[in-house]
């Protein structure tokens, strides 16, 4: 083997064979170190960043209704047109995306999918930041064809209509409960829909949709139907009303506390292969030829 090598022009290794390091042929090359990893995450984060951004952008739009009555008055849309409007186009959206990221198109989903094992935490990072970055972007561009208008309250614009706000009537702890009962709700459904390989998987879309329209239906008019920090975050940062960041922080607590009930339930009991099962395993039958 040698003497080939050195007529091919090949130098000769002179080192010991004891000295020389060791070359596991199973040993991989690190994720980290990987170009074509990066170049997956960087694809699938674009795709969070733009499915979040349409997103916000759409259930913005269907908070308000701009009346054409020559000053252009803007109304308060009703609680059914935002549940259809978020609900729908979530779904359309986690179905346009799920073959690139998965569709999260939420970091509360993206948490929830975190802790069931669904994702690493570099892709979890990533996701995050481009969820919120859609979501300040997808808010943004409403500001296309806003219109601003003057009352007690100050300057208000079409963006200022999508900022979710708690109901006089009720307290922080009880929109915290809310929000985040119905997001584990959501995140449930979402795992089980599309982490388990089953037949569920094809519907998956359509469940989360469903899920959430019933989501915003249920807290619209106690929180103003959140259930995704991006979704609150991108009107109250771009809004223009002096109250928009009033109590901001249910908006985060709720969706992400149930995001974690979500992503530990599963882990631990509910998946088809839990941490803590609840049954005893069935027994393998042997069969003697």
């Amino acid at each position: 083997m040698s003497h080939a090598g050195t007529a091919l022009g090949i130098p000769r290794d002179t080192t010991p064979l004891l000295q020389r390091p060791y070359m596991s042929p199973y040993k991989k090359t690190p994720w980290y170190r990987k170009t074509k990893f990066y170049l997956n995450l960087i694809r699938r984060s674009l795709a969070e960043f733009l499915g979040t951004g349409l997103f916000v952008f759409t259930a913005i739009s269907a908070s308000s209704n701009i009346v054409p009555d020559g000053r252009y008055d803007v109304q308060t849309s009703s609680a059914t047109v935002v549940a259809l409007a978020g609900g729908l186009s979530y779904a359309a959206l986690v179905a346009a995306t799920m073959h690139v990221s998965g569709g999260h198109l939420n970091p509360a989903v993206t948490l929830g999918v975190f802790l069931a094992g669904g994702v690493n935490v570099l892709a979890a990072i990533c996701y995050f930041l481009a969820q919120l970055i859609g979501g300040l972007t997808g808010a943004a561009c409403v500001l296309a064809y806003d219109t601003t208008m003057e009352d007690s309250n100050g300057t208000w614009s079409v963006v200022d209509y999508g900022v979710t706000r708690l109901a006089p009537s009720f307290s922080p702890s009880q929109g915290i409960l809310v929000e985040m009962l119905l997001t584990l709700m959501l995140v449930m459904v979402f795992i089980h829909t599309t982490m388990e390989k089953t037949e569920h998987r094809a519907v998956a879309p359509l469940a989360v949709g469903v899920a959430l329209v019933a989501g915003l239906l249920a807290s619209y008019s106690i929180t103003g139907g959140s259930l995704n920090p991006a979704r609150s975050l991108g009107p109250a940062a771009v809004g223009s009303s002096k109250d928009r960041w009033k109590d901001h922080y249910i908006y985060w607590v709720g969706p992400l506390l149930g995001a974690v009930l979500a992503g530990v339930f599963y882990r631990l009991f509910l998946s088809s292969k839990p941490l803590v099962p609840l049954s005893e395993p069935e027994p393998k039958t042997v069969v003697h030829s």
